[in-house]
């Protein structure tokens, strides 16, 4: 050892190899399991397993095709959730997230993905409506006149539109 301490070349590499191991990496990181988004009119919400106590924080991905994936947000270590706000409805998405580990030289590693869970953004609402008219009109007098008309319709936002009516009228008249 006294060797290594006077010979320059030998402490320089010696030193070297405590530095390198150091800043070694700790193993992979595990991968997130279980994700599941869950969406609504304006949102998605993602929630996850943390399997890895390495990492940290998670690279949330998304896609609008289910290959093509970008990254959209970075949360903390042991956050197991995030919610998406900019969704529009209609669309479906894909998600996945993975694991990050920030190494002391500045590059990242990542652990493999979690599984892929999809959602479709619902529209903000589900119009239907039902309408019903009746009237009834009588009159007497040396003029009749009954009559019936009823108007229905049942709208829907997906295009569904019916109506049906029936007018009657009866007149006697006598002089």
């Amino acid at each position: 050892m006294l060797s290594t301490l006077t010979n320059p070349k030998l402490l320089l590499i010696a030193l070297s190899l405590f530095s390198l191991a150091s800043f070694a990496y700790a193993g992979p990181l595990t991968p997130p399991s279980n994700l599941t988004a869950t969406a609504t009119p304006s949102d998605v919400s993602l929630d996850w397993v943390d399997n890895s106590s390495k990492e940290n924080g998670f690279a949330i991905e998304r896609s609008t095709d289910g290959s093509v994936f970008a990254e959209i947000e970075r949360v903390l270590e042991n956050i197991i959730n995030y919610t998406d706000n900019a969704v529009s409805q209609g669309v479906t998405y894909w998600y996945r997230v993975r694991g990050f580990k920030t190494n002391r030289n500045g590059s990242e590693s990542y652990s493999g993905y979690s599984n892929t869970a999809t959602a479709t953004i619902p529209n903000s609402y589900s119009q239907s409506s039902y309408y019903s008219q009746s009237a009834y009109y009588s009159q007497s007098s040396y003029y009749s006149q009954a009559g019936y008309y009823s108007e229905g319709f049942y709208y829907s936002q997906g295009g569904y539109y019916s109506q049906a009516s029936y007018y009657s009228q009866a007149s006697y008249f006598s002089g």
